[in-house]
């Protein structure tokens, strides 16, 4: 029981770290001026592009509205990653294009 509870708990604070980079991510908060590369300014507006076409796409599956533009959106801008300088930041972008290829995933089946 220990051991399980010691496997957990770094799944647990990865999944808390991408969450609140996640949050920091679409508040901004993960721009540090000194820091702040091109490249990383670039990973940052195409994380938040892949956030927009996943909120697309789940607004048009809840208005039962067609989800062929979101997911085809999606499936371009989730094509290829994108490595980040900021440690941060490149675990938000994997969580964030995780999940894009999880939604591109759910949707090849129907």
């Amino acid at each position: 029981m220990a051991a399980e509870a010691a496997e957990a708990a770094p799944s647990a604070v990865s999944a808390s770290a991408g969450l609140s980079g996640l949050l920091a991510l679409q508040s901004g908060d993960l721009v540090d001026a000194g820091a702040d590369t091109i490249h990383d300014r670039t990973v940052r507006r195409r994380a938040r592009d892949i956030l927009d076409a996943l909120a697309a796409l789940q607004r048009a599956m809840l208005t039962d509205g067609p989800i062929t533009a979101p997911l085809e959106r999606l499936a371009i801008l989730a094509q290829d990653g994108a490595d980040a300088a900021d440690p941060t930041l490149r675990a938000t972008m994997d969580a964030i294009m995780l999940r894009a290829r999880v939604e591109l995933a759910r949707h090849a089946a129907i």
